[in-house]
């Protein structure tokens, strides 16, 4: 299966859903916080409805799995797995590093991904073992092998905290930068404008799936590898797992 029709559908979506999230972007909108002390607002709400009303029009029979609302069909073979706005905080703070992510999962596997960034017309998609693409052009992974020449991606709500700060000066990278979109971070690392990309979820920070399971298939068709790693030593006491996204070619072994 191509998944043709799939990516056709995903790809009008996520452009219809930036679009609709634009105007809400540096606007007046409502904010509300969900029961895991998150924040949700006006413009995930309509772009939830937007997206699951053009992803269901052509597929009924396929399931929705999203970050603001109930399951639809949550035993389906075929399920989309949507975020509507991946990096809502810094959307609220007026920050442009957001995006728009939809994945099609086979019993729960991605085999069709792509993460949209609105502000810049950035459109990153991948289908299972035909390759990643940005704005149609295809991507890989850097090849910088040493640690320490390397570029390193954290998430900005971490990048000042003790643990982060500790890692950082252990590793010693040539370069340390902070973006608030877990996808967009993945999508860094799959087009080589980083060469890895580290944090951590457990305890009052959970990662959920909507947060990673299409980039991570724009990472590994790009050349990229990912990890959820239980027993790192760089583990800080109140997390419970660490994500790791690299390249093929970097040595990553001092986190295993």
């Amino acid at each position: 299966m191509n998944y043709k029709k799939e990516l056709e559908i995903a790809k009008k979506a996520v452009k219809s859903a930036g679009e609709l999230v634009l105007r809400y972007f540096n606007s007046d909108y409502e904010t509300k916080i969900k029961q895991d002390d998150t924040s949700v607002t006006t413009a995930d709400i309509e772009s939830n409805k937007l997206l699951e009303s053009i992803l269901l029009k052509d597929f009924t029979d396929y399931g929705i799995i999203s970050e603001e609302k109930s399951p639809i069909k949550p035993n389906a073979k075929y399920k989309w797995v949507i975020d509507p706005i991946d990096g809502t905080r810094g959307f609220k703070a007026g920050i442009d590093e957001f995006c728009i992510t939809v994945t099609l999962t086979k019993n729960n596997k991605p085999v069709v991904a792509v993460v949209y960034r609105p502000v810049t017309d950035e459109l990153y998609h991948a289908v299972d073992n035909q390759g990643a693409f940005k704005n149609s052009e295809p991507i890989e992974v850097s090849q910088v092998e040493c640690i320490n020449q390397s570029r390193m991606l954290v998430s900005d709500s971490e990048f000042k905290l003790d643990y982060m700060k500790e890692l950082i000066n252990e590793i010693n990278p040539e370069e340390v930068s902070d973006m608030g979109s877990t996808a967009l971070k993945f999508c860094k690392v799959a087009e080589g404008d980083a060469d890895f990309y580290i944090t951590f979820g457990g305890n009052d920070r959970n990662i959920g799936a909507w947060d990673y399971l299409g980039p991570s298939l724009i990472l590994k068709e790009a050349g990229g590898l990912f990890f959820k790693l239980n027993n790192s030593k760089h583990l800080p006491e109140n997390r419970d797992y660490m994500f790791l996204v690299s390249t093929e070619y970097l040595n990553i072994d001092l986190f295993m």
